[in-house]
């Protein structure tokens, strides 16, 4: 029996000529695998069965766990305090659920990439489009409706990153557009505000992209480092590229204050 750890989705395998099993629960312990072993010592046989339980409100918590949960969670409260965060305190009072799962952000868009994108898009003056890699969001959940603390916008971009301003040929930007696309189902895939494709054709707030001109991006700063899979030809210092990031900026400041802008909050 082989159990997994840091899984993102449930799954159930069998491998190996012995069909050994392997469990995989869900993040964020939105789910646990109960397994039930029967070992016959004689006949030296082992029966195992298994069960996904959702975790659910329904389940009382069990008081010396939860000290020890309490007990974690505050040594990280202390580290974020220290960092001038205020994990507790209300950001917005979000009106609809923010998808952050990774099955979804790395395929496709949803309140809560389109969020970023915009607050990304109003941080850089005249900013023509915003790019950033799905792989940014680490939530791996779905936040409700309702208050959204300063915690929840940590859950969402625990590596923060600084906000940079990039001057892109239109030649480029095509390029890493398509490959932001291709990259589809890793956290390469690109979001984006002010950036669509239309028939076959990538466009910028409704125009075919040119060639002969560069674009204004608000992009991450991972994005130009060319670390990311697929996109290493993108950098700061790459051929048909000016860019500066804002020392000192963080994504999830910015992000904090686009939602208390946009929904209302402290």
């Amino acid at each position: 029996l082989i159990l997994g750890g840091h899984e993102h989705e449930n799954m159930q395998f069998r491998r190996g000529a012995a069909y050994v099993p392997i469990f995989k629960a869900d993040a964020n312990a939105r789910t646990v695998y109960v397994h039930r072993i029967r070992c016959d010592t004689r006949d030296r046989k082992v029966a195992i069965r298994s069960e996904l339980r959702r975790v659910t409100g329904e389940i009382p918590s069990d008081p010396g766990t939860s000290a020890t949960i309490g007990y974690w969670q505050e040594l990280g409260f202390a580290a974020f305090r220290a960092e001038g965060f205020q994990p507790e305190r209300l950001v917005a009072n979000v009106p609809e659920p923010l998808d952050g799962l990774e099955a979804d952000v790395r395929n496709g868009t949803t309140v809560l990439t389109r969020l970023l994108a915009d607050a990304m898009l109003g941080a850089v003056p005249g900013a023509e489009l915003s790019l950033y890699n799905a792989g940014s969001i680490r939530i791996d959940d779905v936040l409700p409706p309702g208050p959204l603390t300063q915690y929840d916008v940590i859950r969402i971009l625990p590596f923060g990153g600084r906000i940079c301003e990039a001057e892109i040929g239109g030649e480029l930007l095509r390029k890493v557009l398509e490959q932001g696309r291709a990259n589809r189902g890793q956290g390469g895939f690109l979001q984006s505000a002010g950036a669509a494709r239309d028939e076959g054709a990538w466009k910028v707030n409704g125009e075919a992209v040119a060639d002969g001109r560069s674009y204004r991006v608000a992009i991450n700063d991972f994005l130009l480092s060319g670390k990311e899979q697929g996109l290493e030809f993108l950098s700061g210092n790459a051929p048909g590229v000016r860019s500066s990031c804002r020392e000192n900026s963080d994504l999830r400041v910015i992000f904090g204050d686009h939602l208390r802008k946009r929904f209302g909050g402290r």
